[in-house]
């Protein structure tokens, strides 16, 4: 009976242990290498969008549940360019359950901020600068949930105006109720 549980024990150890020690080699060899080409994104990305306002945060949570599955998107296609293979799917998957452990949470939000496309380029402030004239930080709410709403579909709502507002409208109000249940 002790050399069945031992064994039983053992069959559970590399069970468990097997996927731990094949994450941690998956992030030594797949991500590690990157974080210098990450922190570089930041250190050239606009400092409004390196490090964005509470409010834009706020949209942001709204707009994706969190920014780390985009953020390991736009990271993935700018990682791995030519990888057009389901594999870059599991990168994806890996990069956003694993960045957070390389990168705090405001440099995620940073990095959203930096990498989104905007309709003619990157970077939500390029977006507000251009629509209204002013910094993520001067935002009001409005103008911030429009432009967190232009990174869903672009090309899309730049083409239509009504349906960017009603987007921004509904990101407004599902902000405010996750808000008001903290």
């Amino acid at each position: 009976m002790k050399r069945f549980l031992r064994r039983l024990g053992l069959i559970a150890i590399v069970l468990v242990g097997t996927p731990v020690v094949a994450v941690l080699v998956y992030d030594v060899v797949a991500i590690v290498p990157h974080l210098d080409r990450i922190e570089a994104v930041l250190a050239a990305a606009d400092p409004e969008d390196a490090s964005p306002p509470g409010l834009i945060r706020r949209m942001i949570d709204a707009e994706t549940g969190g920014p780390e599955a985009q953020v390991a998107r736009m990271l993935a296609h700018r990682l791995r360019p030519d990888d057009r293979s389901g594999w870059r799917h599991l990168h994806e998957l890996m990069l956003s359950r694993l960045l957070p452990l390389h990168l705090d949470r405001s440099r995620i939000y940073g990095l959203y901020c930096t990498m989104s496309y905007n309709g003619r380029g990157q970077g939500l402030n390029d977006f507000a600068r251009r629509e209204f004239g002013k910094p993520l930080s001067a935002l009001t709410p409005m103008q911030a949930a429009t432009t967190v709403a232009i990174t869903r579909a672009p090309s899309s709502y730049l083409r239509d105006r009504g349906q960017l507002k009603q987007r921004a409208r509904s990101l407004l109000e599902a902000s405010t109720r996750a808000n008001t249940s903290r």
